[in-house]
């Protein structure tokens, strides 16, 4: 099933919490007609009240962190570099990958730059799982399990 206008903000709106989510729901009590014709009014006149982008920003304390030069994370377009060496417990490391990677909260790790403070799973720490200390800028510190083939080398500043 597909909804298309009204119908869509009111089911999204359900599915938010706090006041939008009230919000949407006394919605549904409002007209479909009118809510309809109040929608179309919005859609035709957003670019003007609200102004026009090229592009939607997602904001969040790692922002900066996660737009790296293709080169120093060791990513050639089609993914890491063939035979880059494996990090080691000490070596500053980038989350490299082409594909998103998620920790365990749900938090995108791409991008992001830590230290190796343990392999799991061998004394190499070419494969399997490592454990990487993160900060982030407000001086918070977590420590998160990685898994060694996402992550290249930091090549020093």
């Amino acid at each position: 099933r597909a909804w298309v206008g009204a119908a869509a903000v009111l089911k999204i709106g359900r599915q938010l919490r706090g006041p939008l989510r009230i919000l949407a729901l006394l919605g549904t009590l409002v007209p479909r007609f009118l809510l309809d014709a109040a929608y179309g009014v919005l859609s035709r006149r957003r670019k003007a009240w609200f102004g026009d982008a090229d592009q939607c920003r997602l904001w969040d304390d790692n922002w900066d962190l996660r737009f790296v030069d293709d080169a120093v994370v060791g990513l050639g377009g089609a993914g890491p570099v063939a035979g880059a060496p494996p990090a080691a417990v000490g070596d500053s490391v980038l989350v490299a990958t082409p594909d998103p990677c998620f920790g365990a909260d749900g938090s995108l790790l791409n991008g992001l730059q830590g230290t190796v403070v343990a392999c799991r799973d061998d004394d190499a720490c070419d494969t399997g799982t490592l454990d990487v200390v993160f900060e982030d800028g407000a001086a918070a510190t977590t420590m998160r399990a990685v898994d060694a083939a996402v992550l290249r080398r930091a090549v020093p500043a």
